[in-house]
């Protein structure tokens, strides 16, 4: 019994150990990413012309891209995006976690055989 308790107890921390160490690496590598980025753009001449050079480009494609985006924007009307959301709404409800067997995209199956649900039972159909 004990080296049951023992083994869990290896295996649960290995599985917060590693996720842990994982996560301070990408912080560090983020954290020296962001110092790096610092240093080119705010410290450096050459940083800041390009980001001057990027402001100037932002400003010359606004004055080309204006009339086109005002228009499409103007076009789009508010009861056309309530609408999308609404239908995109009603297709994830409808792919959701039911587990009724009309609603049930493996209709065929029985509601327990469906990945959908889970947890219900078993999704083998063998240990049925």
């Amino acid at each position: 019994m004990a080296t049951t308790v023992e083994a869990r107890t290896k295996v649960r921390q290995a599985r917060v150990t590693l996720p842990t160490a994982w996560l301070v690496l990408l912080g560090l590598a983020n954290a020296l990413c962001l110092v790096a980025v610092w240093r080119f753009f705010v410290r450096s001449e050459r940083g800041q012309l390009l980001d001057t050079v990027a402001l100037e480009g932002n400003a010359i494609g606004q004055d080309r891209v204006d009339g086109l985006a005002n228009t499409v924007l103007n076009a789009v009307s508010l009861a056309s995006l309530a609408v999308a959301t609404i239908v995109v709404a009603v297709i994830a409800l409808a792919r959701g976690g039911y587990c009724s067997r009309w609603w049930s995209p493996r209709s065929w199956l029985p509601p327990t055989w469906s990945p959908r649900c889970s947890s219900r039972g078993s999704t083998d159909p063998t240990s049925a």
